[in-house]
């Protein structure tokens, strides 16, 4: 029997991951990253000015902001901004070019004019290594959700887009 020695996998950058097969040896490590995420330092966080300097990295996107200046959540504040830059950014590369945040009750809707999620995979989308982009790893949207029940919360895409949009996602807080 021959036994191949697999060497010691170094740190990989986010930025770094490329579809993997779910035979891979690669997929077990990244799903051991997944559980082994940094716990969230939970404080009360100033939703609009996270929400604004998301904004300002896409100035390409016409942004629809409803978030009031006063809006607190508790939330771990780099995770929260994490999260965001990982929704517009699936949303830029899904050919938004009109994005809107808005916040209500205790949830923040981000919604997108980019192409929709495909009815067959909205069941999916938080599958760790589910991706429906030639080029996703099929983390960002897994991780994401991970994040925010970490929180206490939660990261569902909505039955219905709000309206003039094609897709919404609901971030919600506890």
């Amino acid at each position: 029997m021959f036994l191949r020695q697999i060497p010691a996998i170094p740190e990989i950058p986010a930025a770094a991951l490329r579809p993997i097969p779910a035979y891979s040896p690669w997929s077990s490590l990244l799903q051991l990253r997944l559980s082994q995420l940094q716990q969230p330092a939970v404080a009360d966080v100033c939703l609009a000015a996270i929400v604004a300097d998301v904004c300002r990295l896409y100035p390409d996107v016409v942004w629809d902001c409803r978030v009031d200046n006063d809006a607190v959540v508790s939330a771990d504040p780099n995770m929260l901004h994490q999260i965001l830059l990982n929704l517009v950014k699936n949303a830029v590369e899904a050919g938004a070019r009109r994005m809107a945040m808005t916040y209500e009750g205790t949830a923040l809707y981000v919604s997108n004019d980019g192409q929709p999620v495909p009815a067959e995979a909205r069941g999916q989308i938080f599958v760790p290594f589910f991706t429906t982009k030639r080029s996703g790893s099929g983390v960002g949207l897994s991780l994401s959700r991970r994040m925010m029940v970490q929180q206490g919360g939660n990261l569902t895409l909505a039955d219905q887009p709000r309206m003039g949009y094609r897709t919404t996602f609901v971030v919600e807080f506890s």
